[in-house]
């Protein structure tokens, strides 16, 4: 050994050397130099190795380049379970080795089955790539027994019981043992206000312990931008939540989670889409693996910018960024479903998601609209609707969903009227809900004295919902008379989302039942050019057709008849004053504009209009 330590000084192979020359190349990406100086420092300072392999795993940890490096430190700690846990980490988030991941889990369980972080891992893993539930709780079972104070562990668990297993009495116990373990936890008091708010609905203690995170965590930038989505989506208390988005993004500038949130903020309520974009772009610069800022920004594109193109590219990198999640394959499902002619491959995605999470309400639920919608398979969508609302019976966005198939499919208007009650008692504050109830009872139960109630709740839950102002104007035309004040609304709802076909054709459609054809048909033009959806395109051919109104749109009558036939209808919907303006005028065909429009409303067969001459002449639009 005397020799051997002799012949490698002589060389200029002593530890420090080989150890110089191995730090150098780590830093410099030369990774082939560094692998080989370690190959030979691992015979004469094993410590020193391991000290330069972490070092480079530090250094490179998202990057394959590293899997060397963990090889010299399982030569050298083959039964370590932090070195076998990390490693496993690294197998499941870089390699994707699922396989190989979970034996390097289960040895790290093996080598130290009391160690609470290696068991957590585990079940974080089981979690969210096997999906394996039960095992997962009893991970988390033997992590609190080894560690019943570690703080990370009982948010974990209570995180899992939230979401995946809903036992929130159970979970919540968690939260205040993570909190009485740690005070001065700031992420702790941070998550159990988020679940106050979003499980408890106890707004009032969910604020007591933001600011208990705040007095602990003043410079936390992730408790400063959970207070601001507090304040804006709770509160309504729209000032300061720019003030807390802006303190978070001074604190740190490449936050992705702040910055894409404070995106979400300027177009939602600030209704700035160029200062939002710039936003979502340094939301995406700061972390570009990151799928929920990535979907998001697609999400933006779509509905904001109606840019499809960069729409879909953003939605293609999020599911390459996080290909196993439920949520982002949903949606890129969802943007398929709404703008795609490929079923099939729409379906595809949603099918990849269901699998991904057969439990998640959100991605059921979408599913079952789009099976609805767009397949028209009506007793598939049925199932998935109950399945929705099986796995979270507390989703009000899941209940009242199932409602309104249940009104417009169904026809099944008392177990409709069952869910939208049941929808409205889990979030009395869910616009969407309220406004839909609303619809309900004007259109179906005709109780306007409850509608009304309903629009005004729902209004006061989102005053800057444009869709509700919009729908509580037409409320406000059609039924009360009251056309001032609908016009406002209509007028409001309009600057709030100029893009939004629905607002300008309920417009045109009081405009011309008034007999202001000039501005009637300047709104219809717009929302042409902005419809998306086949009910818009009905109703505004209607429109046409009874006003007689210069196109856009082109050949109304046989654009409606081939909008028909295919099964697109209005339930419900008012259109006696449009007549009536329509007969006043001298319209040629009085008795089947009549008929039409109670085809158009679904309150009589479309065979009924077979009886007029002029719809059996009129062929049906195939442009």
């Amino acid at each position: 050994r005397s020799l051997e330590e002799r012949l490698r000084i002589s060389c200029g192979m002593d530890p420090s050397v080989l150890a110089t020359q191995a730090r150098t190349a780590i830093e410099e990406g030369k990774h082939d130099q560094a692998l080989s100086s370690l190959g030979q420092l691992i015979r004469l300072d094993q410590r020193l190795t391991t000290s330069l392999a972490w070092m480079a795993i530090s250094k490179y940890r998202d990057n394959i380049v590293v899997q060397p490096y963990f090889h010299f430190l399982l030569r050298l700690s083959p039964s370590d379970a932090d070195v076998l846990r990390i490693y496993a980490n690294y197998l499941t988030d870089v390699r994707k080795d699922h396989d190989q991941a979970e034996v390097f889990y289960k040895r790290a369980v093996e080598a130290e089955p009391g160690n609470a972080i290696v068991l957590r891992n585990y079940a974080v893993f089981l979690t969210t790539v096997r999906k394996d539930y039960d095992r997962v709780e009893e991970f988390y079972r033997r992590a609190v027994e080894a560690e019943p104070r570690d703080t990370i562990t009982l948010l974990s668990y209570a995180t899992f019981l939230t979401t995946v297993r809903k036992d929130h009495d159970q979970a919540e116990d968690l939260y205040e043992r993570a909190i009485e373990a740690e005070p001065g936890n700031a992420f702790a008091l941070r998550s159990y206000a988020s679940f106050l708010t979003n499980f408890r609905k106890d707004h009032d203690r969910a604020e007591e312990f933001y600011r208990r995170a705040l007095e602990v965590g003043p410079k936390d930038a992730f408790v400063l931008g959970s207070y601001a989505d507090f304040l804006t989506d709770v509160r309504r208390s729209h000032d300061r939540a720019e003030e807390f988005y802006r303190q978070a993004i001074e604190v740190d500038p490449e936050d992705a989670f702040v910055l894409g949130n404070y995106a979400d903020f300027l177009v939602n309520v600030r209704n700035d889409r160029d200062r939002a974009e710039e936003f979502y772009r340094r939301a995406v610069e700061a972390d570009p693996g990151d799928a929920f800022v990535l979907g998001n920004y697609a999400d933006f594109l779509t509905n904001v910018r109606n840019d499809r193109d960069r729409a879909e590219e953003f939605y293609r990198h999020a599911v390459e960024a996080a290909p196993r999640n439920a949520f982002v394959l949903g949606n890129y499902a969802d943007f398929h479903s709404e703008f795609s002619k490929d079923h099939g491959r729409t379906e595809e995605f949603y099918k990849r998601a269901v699998e991904t999470d057969p439990k998640n309400s959100v991605v059921l639920g979408n599913y079952a609209i789009f099976l609805a919608d767009k397949l028209k398979d009506h007793d598939r969508a049925d199932e998935l609707f109950r399945r929705a609302v099986k796995a979270d019976p507390g989703n009000a966005m899941a209940l009242g969903n199932y409602a309104v198939f249940l009104r417009n499919v169904r026809k099944d208007h008392d177990r409709a009227e069952e869910f939208y009650g049941r929808a409205v008692e889990a979030d009395p504050g869910n616009a969407f809900v309220l406004g839909s109830y609303a619809d309900f009872l004007t259109y179906i139960r005709k109780d306007y004295d409850h509608a009304e109630k309903l629009y005004r709740r729902a209004i006061d839950a989102d005053p800057g919902d444009a869709r509700m102002l919009g729908g509580y104007a037409t409320f406000l035309t059609d039924v009360r008379k009251e056309h001032d004040r609908a016009e406002e609304l209509f007028l409001r709802s309009i600057e709030l989302d100029s893009d939004e076909a629905d607002h300008r054709v309920n417009y045109s459609k009081m405009l011309f039942a008034l007999g202001r054809s000039d501005e009637a048909s300047e709104q219809m033009h717009l929302a042409w050019e902005k419809s998306q959806r086949d009910i818009d395109r009905l109703e505004l051919c209607f429109y046409a057709y009874a006003h007689r109104a210069e196109p856009p749109p082109d050949q109304p009558l046989p654009r409606m008849k081939a909008l028909l036939h295919a099964g697109t209808r209005s339930p419900g919907w008012r259109l006696a004053a449009n007549v009536e303006r329509a007969v006043a005028d001298g319209h040629p065909e009085p008795e089947f504009l009549a008929a039409l429009a109670a085809v158009v409303a679904d309150e009589k067969p479309i065979e009924s209009l077979d009886a007029f001459a002029v719809w059996r002449d009129t062929a049906a639009y195939s442009g």
